[in-house]
C-alpha cells in the first residue's frame, strides 16, 4: 500500500505534466459534478494540488460539456466495473506562466474508485497503464483531429494484451489555441503513465510567435466594440486601415459605433470619412436578430474552442447591446434655417443649421431632396450625405429657368427625421449673363494662348540665325582675380537695387553682413514705367531669364541696357542663393534717399531649400531690435512679409461690393487698393452665395423705374427685398470704412454693365464715384484713407491675375516676353539685311511676330475689366449705373413689394409698399395707408403693413397684399406661423375704425374713396366672423 506522501507526489507530478495551473483552473466559470461510483478523497486532492476546488466537482469550461458513455470491455478481478464517462471540452485560457509552445494535447484522466482504495489505485495506474489500457478504452471525441493525425502517420497502432484498469472516467482536455502542436498517439506520452518500450518519444511541439500582431481592421473593430476612444484614434492615425472596411457580418465601424450610441466615436469616425452600410431601421433590426440567432446557434456547437467561445460570447453581448440601443433610439429633429440660393446657371446651393434645442438623437447624415413640384411628387433627385461637418450642399445638373423645390432631413441609424422645407420655397437656376448675353472673360483664353505659343515656336524653328552674334569678351584684370563669387551689397547708395527677401515661418535669410541679399542693378536711380512693367512679366517667368539675357545680348539697342542689367542682377541672385525661383515681386518698390529697391519675396517650406555659403538665418524678432528707422528696407521687413502673405490669400467664396477710385497724373493712372491686400480693390462682403440671378440683375438695372418688380410674383419679391437689404448694408459699411460721408455716398452708383467674376466663386459689384470725383489729380487735398495705398493700374492687374489667374498670367508673361524679344531681333535683322532675299525673310518674320503680338494684346485687353469699368465711370453727359440714393430709398413696385422697418411701438413691425402703379402715375390719386393685422399672424402685437394705394386699388387687393406680406415676414424672421393660403384669403376683410365705430369696406371699393376716412381712420384686416357688429360701407 502506497503511503500518503507518495500519493501526493504522484498526483502533483501528474497535474504538473499536463500543465493545469491554478490560474487556468480559476478561470472556469462553473462546475460539474462527475457521475462516478467512487470518489477521490478531498483531503488528498487539496493537499496534492490546492487548485482543485472539490473532491467530486470538476471545473467546467464556458462551453457546454457533452457526456459520452463507452463500454469498458476489459475487466480486472477485484476492481469495480463502471462505464467510462468522458467529457468533451476545451481548456480555458492558458496560464501566463505556462509557455504556449509547450502545451500538449495529452488527455487528463480522472480515476474513479472507492475512497479506501485510492492509495492502491494510484500506483497500479502508474505501473500498468501502458500495458493494461486498451486503445478502445480511450474514446476519441475529436474525429477531425484523429483523422489528421492518422493521415500524417503519427499514430502507430499497437495491439497488446488488454488488462482492465479501474479507471471509469477519461477526460480529454484539449489545447485552448488552434495550433498544430505535438502529434501524440492514443497512449499518453507522460513518463508517469507509459513505459519506454511501449511508446516512442513524441516530437517537439512546433514553435509559434508569441507576440503575433492581428490585422489593423480587427483591432479597430475590437476597440470600437469595447468603446476605447484613444485606441480607435491611434489606429486611425497610425495604421493604414480602411475606415470603411466591413467585418464578417457586413457592418462598418460607423455602423457599430452608431448602434452602441457612442457619440465621441461617431464624431471621430465621421472626421475620417467613415460611412455606414445599413439602409434603414427595418434592415438593421432584422439583421441584428439574424446575427443574434446565428451566434447563439454557434455557441451551442460543442466542437468550438474556448477562445472561439469567448469571442462568440463577447459578440453576443455586443449584438444584444446594439439591439437594445436600436430599440431605444429616437429619430433626430429636423434641421433649422434651411436656406436655398442659386449657385450658378445650372446649380442650387442649400445650407442649413443644427436642429433647434432640444436636439434629440445624434445626427450622422442628412438627405437632400429636390423636385419640380411643391408636393415633391415625383422627385427630381435626392442625395444622402454621410457626416454633418459641412452643412451645405450644391445640387448640380439642373435645368436652367425651371423652379426647383428643396427639402432637407437629418438621419441616424434609426432613420430620417421629418423634412424641413427651404426658405425661399423654390429657386430658379439662372445667371445675370442671360440678361447681358455675354460670355465669361476667361472663357477660351488659355486655348488662344496655346495657339499663339505654337505659332511663335514655329516661326522660331523655321528662322535662321537672327541678327549678328555679339561676342562677349571677358575682361581679364587683377580685379577679377580677387573678386568673390557673391557680391551682396551692405551699404546702399544712390541707384537701383534688386533684393530677395527669403523667409520661412519666423526666420529671414540674411547675408554674412547681417543684411538682406541685395545686388546692384545700376547707379542711376530712375527706372521707366515700361521697364517696371516688363520686369513684372519677368517675375512671373523666372526660368526664362537666361534665355532672355542671351537674346538681349544680340541686340544693339541702347534703350535695352537697363533691362539687360536687371537680368544680370537676377542671374547673380539666383546663382548666389542657389535657387531659380525668386518668388513674387512686390508691387510697390521701396524708396529711400535716392535708392530704389525692387523686392521679391519668397516663402520656403524648409530652411534646407537654400544652398548658400554666404547667408544665414535670423529670427524676425531679433531683426526688429537690431535696426533703427533710418534703414528703410530692414525696418519694413515684417510689413513686406505680411503684405506678401495677404497677397497670396484669396477672398472667401461669396458676393462682394468693391470701390473703384483713381488717382491720375500726366503719364500714370493709379488705383486705390488695400495696403494689406494689393491684389483686390477695397471691398465688403454681401453674402456667401457668389451668383447673381437673372431676376436680381434685372431688379438692379430697373431700380427706380415702374418696371422694377413688374416681372416678379410675390414670392420672388420677397427674395429681392432680402437681396436689396444685404446690398445696402454692405455698401454703407464700405463707405464708412473709406471715410465717405452719407450725403456724398448718395451720389455714387453701381456698375451695371457686368458683375466682375474674379474666379469661380468670387463675384464683385463695383461702386463708382461720380465722373467729376472719380480721378484725383496731383496736388489735390484728398488723401488716401488709412490703410490704403495707390498702385499703377498695370501693377494692380498683374497682382490680381497672379492671385486669381496664376496659370494664365504665367503663360501670358512667357509668351509676351518671347514675342517681344523675337520681334526686336527680327527688326534688327531687317535693318541689317543686305540682299533682297534676307530683307523679305526678315520683313516676313517681323510681320508674323507683330501679328502674334497684336493678337496677344487683344487677349490681354479682353481680360482687363478694370479699364472697362474706368471707361464707363469717366463717361459724362448721361447718368449711367444704379444711383445709390435710389437703392437706399424705399422700394416702389407695382406688386407692392414691402420694405420692413422697425416701428416706434415696441416690438411691432411695419412694412411699406406701393400699390396701383400705372403708366400715367401723376394723374391718379394716391395715398399711403397703414394697415394693422387684427388676426393671429405669428408676429408681435401691433404688426402692420404700410401701403401706397391708388383710387383703383380695391379693398380685396389690400387684404391680399397685407396677408401675403405678413406671411413672408413670418418666413423671413423664422417664426412658426401660421401661414395662410390663397384659398383662405376670402375669409378676411378690410375695415377701419373712426370715432369709435368700425366699418367694413366692400371688396370692390377703394379704401381711399372716402378722403376723410383715409386720413383719420385706422385700417385693420380681420376675419369676417369677428365683424358681426361692424357696419358695411
Amino acid at each position: 500500500m502506497m503511503s500518503d506522501g507518495r500519493a501526493k507526489l504522484l498526483w502533483r507530478r501528474l497535474f504538473d505534466k499536463f500543465r493545469l495551473s491554478k490560474k487556468a483552473l480559476e478561470k472556469r466559470k462553473f462546475f460539474h459534478r462527475s457521475k462516478t461510483v467512487g470518489e477521490i478523497p478531498e483531503s488528498l486532492l487539496q493537499q496534492s494540488y490546492s487548485c482543485i476546488p472539490s473532491p467530486t466537482e470538476w471545473i467546467r469550461p464556458r462551453r457546454p460539456i457533452r457526456l459520452i458513455e463507452t463500454e469498458n470491455k476489459s475487466s480486472s478481478p477485484g476492481l469495480l466495473r463502471t462505464p467510462d464517462i468522458q467529457l468533451e471540452t476545451r481548456s480555458a485560457s492558458p496560464s501566463p506562466n505556462v509557455s504556449r509552445n509547450r502545451r500538449f494535447k495529452s488527455p487528463l484522466y480522472k480515476v474513479a474508485s472507492s475512497t479506501e482504495n485510492v492509495p492502491n489505485v494510484v500506483p497500479h495506474i502508474v505501473a500498468t497503464l501502458d500495458e493494461n489500457l486498451s486503445e478502445k478504452s480511450w474514446t476519441r471525441l475529436g474525429r477531425k483531429d484523429q483523422k489528421e493525425e492518422e493521415n500524417r502517420g503519427h499514430i502507430k497502432r499497437r495491439h497488446q494484451r488488454s488488462h482492465s484498469v479501474d479507471c471509469t472516467d477519461a477526460v480529454r482536455v484539449s489545447s485552448s489555441r488552434n495550433r498544430k502542436l505535438e502529434r501524440s498517439s492514443s497512449i499518453p506520452t507522460s513518463p508517469l503513465l507509459t513505459t519506454p518500450a511501449a511508446c516512442k518519444k513524441s516530437p517537439k511541439p512546433r514553435r509559434f510567435n508569441k507576440k503575433r500582431q492581428p490585422f489593423a481592421e480587427i483591432d479597430l473593430f475590437n476597440a470600437i466594440g469595447e468603446g476605447i476612444f484613444d485606441k480607435v484614434e491611434q489606429i486611425l492615425k497610425s495604421a493604414e486601415v480602411n475606415v470603411n472596411c466591413s467585418n464578417e457580418d457586413g457592418m462598418t465601424p460607423l455602423d457599430i459605433a452608431s448602434l452602441i450610441n457612442h457619440v465621441p466615436l461617431i464624431k471621430l469616425l465621421l472626421t475620417f470619412g467613415a460611412k455606414e452600410n445599413f439602409n434603414g431601421i427595418g434592415k438593421s433590426d432584422k439583421m441584428l436578430e439574424e446575427l443574434i440567432r446565428k451566434t447563439i446557434h454557434s455557441m451551442g456547437d460543442g466542437m468550438k474552442k474556448d477562445d472561439d467561445f469567448s469571442k462568440l460570447n463577447f459578440k453576443l453581448e455586443l449584438l444584444r447591446r446594439m439591439k437594445t440601443t436600436l430599440e431605444r433610439s429616437k429619430l433626430p429633429n429636423p434641421p433649422s434655417n434651411v436656406q436655398l440660393s442659386v449657385r450658378s446657371v445650372d446649380s442650387l446651393l442649400v445650407s442649413f443649421d443644427e436642429p433647434l434645442p432640444p436636439c434629440g438623437a445624434i445626427t450622422v447624415k442628412y438627405k437632400i431632396e429636390w423636385s419640380k413640384t411643391v408636393s415633391f411628387r415625383p422627385l427630381a433627385g435626392s442625395e444622402v450625405v454621410i457626416g454633418d461637418a459641412v452643412k451645405c450642399f450644391t445640387i448640380y445638373q439642373l435645368q436652367t429657368g425651371v423652379p426647383y423645390y428643396v427639402r432637407v432631413s437629418f438621419g441616424n441609424v434609426k432613420g430620417f427625421s421629418n423634412p424641413s422645407v427651404s426658405c425661399p420655397l423654390f429657386a430658379v437656376p439662372s445667371n445675370w449673363r442671360e440678361v447681358e448675353k455675354s460670355k465669361p472673360r476667361m472663357e477660351g483664353k488659355m486655348e488662344e494662348l496655346d495657339s499663339l505659343l505654337i505659332d511663335s515656336n514655329c516661326i522660331e524653328s523655321n528662322s535662321a540665325t537672327v541678327g549678328s552674334k555679339k561676342v562677349t569678351i571677358v575682361k581679364k584684370s587683377l580685379k577679377n582675380l580677387f573678386s568673390s563669387t557673391s557680391r551682396f551689397q551692405r551699404h546702399l547708395r544712390r541707384g537701383v537695387y534688386l533684393c530677395c527677401l527669403v523667409y520661412q515661418t519666423d526666420k529671414v535669410l540674411l547675408t554674412t553682413d547681417d543684411y538682406l541679399p541685395c545686388v546692384e542693378v545700376e547707379e542711376n536711380a530712375t527706372l521707366t514705367q515700361s521697364d517696371l512693367l516688363w520686369f513684372m512679366k519677368v517675375a512671373c517667368s523666372w526660368n526664362d531669364v537666361k534665355q532672355l539675357k542671351s537674346d538681349l545680348e544680340k541686340t544693339t539697342s541702347g534703350s535695352l541696357e537697363s533691362r539687360l542689367k536687371l537680368l544680370l542682377a537676377i542671374i547673380q541672385l539666383q546663382t548666389s542663393l542657389g535657387i531659380s525661383d525668386l518668388g513674387r515681386l512686390r508691387s510697390i518698390p521701396v524708396h529711400s534717399n535716392g535708392v530704389l529697391i525692387l523686392v521679391s519675396v519668397l516663402k520656403l517650406k524648409s530652411t534646407k531649400d537654400v544652398a548658400c555659403n554666404h547667408a544665414k538665418w535670423c529670427s524676425i524678432s531679433k531683426l526688429e531690435k537690431r535696426y533703427d528707422d533710418s534703414d528703410m528696407l530692414m525696418t519694413k521687413t515684417k510689413e513686406i512679409i505680411q503684405e506678401h502673405e495677404a497677397g497670396e490669400r484669396r477672398l472667401k467664396e461669396g458676393l462682394y461690393v468693391a470701390y473703384l477710385k483713381l488717382k491720375c497724373s500726366l503719364d500714370k493712372m493709379h488705383v486705390l487698393v488695400d495696403s494689406h491686400a494689393p491684389n483686390i480693390l477695397p471691398h465688403q462682403k454681401v453674402r456667401d452665395c457668389p451668383n447673381i440671378t437673372k431676376d436680381e440683375w434685372v431688379f438692379l438695372k430697373n431700380m427706380g423705374t415702374p418696371e422694377t418688380c413688374s416681372f416678379l410674383d410675390d414670392e420672388q419679391c420677397g427674395r429681392m427685398i432680402c437681396f436689396q437689404k444685404k446690398l445696402i448694408s454692405a455698401c454703407r459699411q464700405l463707405m464708412i470704412r473709406l471715410g465717405v460721408k452719407e450725403d456724398e455716398a448718395l451720389s455714387h452708383r453701381l456698375y451695371d454693365v457686368e458683375a466682375v467674376e474674379m474666379s469661380d466663386g468670387i463675384t464683385l459689384i463695383l461702386i463708382l464715384p461720380p465722373a467729376e470725383t472719380l480721378c484725383t489729380i496731383p496736388g489735390n487735398t484728398d488723401v488716401c484713407p488709412p490703410g490704403h495705398v495707390v498702385l499703377p493700374v498695370q501693377a494692380f492687374e498683374m497682382a490680381y491675375a497672379w492671385t486669381y489667374e496664376r496659370e494664365f498670367i504665367q503663360k501670358y508673361s512667357h509668351l509676351s516676353l518671347t514675342v517681344e524679344t523675337n520681334l526686336m531681333l527680327s527688326q534688327q535683322a531687317q535693318r541689317e539685311a543686305f540682299s533682297t532675299k534676307e530683307l523679305l525673310e526678315a520683313k516676313l518674320r517681323v510681320d508674323r511676330f507683330a501679328s502674334i503680338r497684336s493678337q496677344l494684346e487683344d487677349v490681354w485687353r479682353s481680360t482687363r475689366w478694370t479699364m472697362d469699368a474706368v471707361s464707363f465711370a469717366r463717361a459724362k453727359g448721361q447718368t449711367q449705373g444704379v444711383p445709390l440714393n435710389i437703392l437706399y430709398a424705399t422700394i416702389a413696385s407695382p406688386n407692392e413689394s414691402p420694405t420692413w422697418r422697425r416701428s416706434d411701438e415696441g416690438d411691432s413691425r411695419s412694412c411699406s409698399t406701393d400699390a396701383g402703379y400705372q403708366s400715367d402715375r401723376n394723374e391718379i390719386e394716391s395715398a399711403t395707408l397703414r394697415v394693422y393685422a387684427a388676426y393671429e399672424c405669428g408676429l408681435a402685437l401691433g404688426s402692420c403693413v404700410k401701403l401706397r394705394v391708388t383710387s383703383r386699388t380695391t379693398a380685396r387687393k389690400v387684404v391680399q397684399l397685407v396677408i401675403q406680406q405678413l406671411n413672408r415676414a413670418v418666413l423671413i424672421n423664422g417664426k412658426s406661423g401660421p401661414i395662410y393660403s390663397d384659398d383662405e384669403l376670402d375669409d378676411f376683410c378690410l375695415s377701419y375704425v373712426m370715432h369709435g365705430i368700425e366699418r367694413i369696406i366692400a371688396d370692390h371699393h377703394s379704401p381711399i374713396s372716402n378722403k376723410s376716412a383715409s386720413q383719420k381712420a385706422r385700417f385693420y384686416v380681420r376675419p369676417k366672423h369677428q365683424c358681426l357688429y361692424a357696419t358695411s360701407v
